[in-house]
C-alpha cells in the first residue's frame, strides 16, 4: 500500500448555471461551486491531483480570461495552491507527481510551478490540447511549459498504489484518480467526470461534455468501480461538498 494520507485543499469558488452541471436542469438556476486540489501522501512521495486556479487571478481576475473571470466567486491568497501546500508542510518543489484531471483552467491553474514533478496526462488530452482547438485556447498559457510530461494511455499506475483512471468524455483525455488509504479505504477523486452527486446518482452528464456518450460511459465505469471496491467518491464541484467532505487541515488516513 502506497497512499497514506489525503488532504483536500480548497482553491476558490466559481459559479455555473445548474443547466451546465446537470444536463436537462433549469437554465435560470446558478450554483456556487468549490474548486479544490488534492494532496496524497504516499510512500513514494507526494502526489497532487489538479492544481486549482491560476494565482495571477487573485489580484487581477481578468488574467483568468473574460469567461473565467465572470465565473469567479471567491479566490484569495490562501487559495493559491502553493500556499495550501506550504500549510500542509510541503511545496511544489517537493511533489513527486502531478495528475491533472484535464486541461481546463480551474484544474491546471498552478501547473506551471511544478517544474520538478512528473506530470501524468492522458495522451488524448495532450494531443487535443497541443493542436488548434477553441476549447483550449484560453488555457494554453497554463500548460504550454517545459514540464516533465508523462503521456499515458488508459488506466495507469502513476506511483505504486495510485491509479489514474481513464474517464474520457468531459474532455477527450479526462482522467480520475483512485487509491486506497489504510483507514478510509478506497477513494476516487472524480475530476469533472462527475461534477456533482446528482451526475453520479442519476447518471446524467454535464451539458458541456466534449462527448456525451463517453461521459455517460465514464460515470457508469466509476459507479461500477465504486460498487466493486466500496470506494468513497469525491466529485469535483459539488455545491455542497464542504458540508460532507472535510477540507484541510483534516487528514484522511
Amino acid at each position: 500500500m502506497s497512499a497514506r494520507e489525503l488532504y483536500l485543499l480548497p482553491c476558490g469558488r466559481l459559479a455555473l448555471p445548474r443547466s451546465t452541471l446537470v444536463r436537462g436542469s433549469p437554465v435560470t438556476d446558478e450554483e456556487v461551486l468549490p474548486v479544490y486540489s488534492a494532496l496524497i501522501r504516499t510512500d513514494d512521495g507526494d502526489v497532487v491531483f489538479d492544481t486549482g486556479l491560476d494565482p495571477d487571478g487573485i489580484r487581477n481576475p481578468s488574467a483568468l480570461g473574460e469567461r473565467a473571470a465572470g465565473m469567479l466567486r471567491g479566490f484569495t491568497e490562501q487559495d493559491d495552491l502553493r500556499s495550501r501546500l506550504r500549510e500542509a508542510g510541503t511545496s511544489e518543489d517537493r511533489v513527486a507527481a502531478v495528475v491533472p484531471s484535464h486541461f481546463h483552467f480551474d484544474h491546471i491553474g498552478a501547473l506551471r510551478f511544478f517544474t520538478r514533478s512528473k506530470v501524468f496526462v492522458q495522451n488524448a488530452e495532450h494531443r487535443m490540447a497541443t493542436h488548434p482547438n477553441l476549447r483550449y485556447t484560453a488555457s494554453r498559457k497554463l500548460f504550454d511549459h517545459a514540464l516533465d510530461y508523462r503521456l499515458i494511455e488508459g488506466d495507469t499506475e502513476v506511483v505504486p498504489g495510485v491509479w489514474a483512471l481513464a474517464t474520457h468524455g468531459h474532455t477527450p483525455g479526462h482522467q480520475s484518480l483512485a487509491f486506497t488509504l489504510p483507514e478510509t479505504g478506497t477513494v476516487v477523486l472524480t475530476g469533472d467526470a462527475v461534477y456533482t452527486w446528482e451526475n453520479f446518482t442519476t447518471e446524467r452528464t454535464s451539458a458541456n461534455a466534449y462527448d456525451l456518450q463517453q461521459a455517460l460511459e465514464s460515470i457508469k465505469k466509476l459507479k461500477a468501480f465504486a460498487a466493486f471496491t466500496e470506494a468513497a467518491i469525491i466529485p469535483s464541484h459539488d455545491p455542497g461538498l464542504w458540508t460532507w467532505a472535510h477540507p484541510f487541515p483534516f487528514c484522511y488516513r
